[in-house]
């Protein structure tokens, strides 16, 4: 985590990547684009364990 809120390029690099023919096995799955913040916190707001 770099201690910071993420640029609106780096949601459009998310957004970029999975648009890509490579990345077409990737569906039906959430993308967090949050620079690991959940990993620490949880999708929920609660510590991940």
């Amino acid at each position: 985590m770099k201690g910071r809120i993420i640029l609106p390029e780096e949601i459009a690099n998310a957004i970029w990547l999975m648009s890509l023919p490579k990345a077409s096995a990737i569906n039906g799955t959430t993308v967090m684009a949050d620079d690991g913040y959940s990993s620490f916190k949880g999708v929920d707001g609660f510590q991940a364990e």
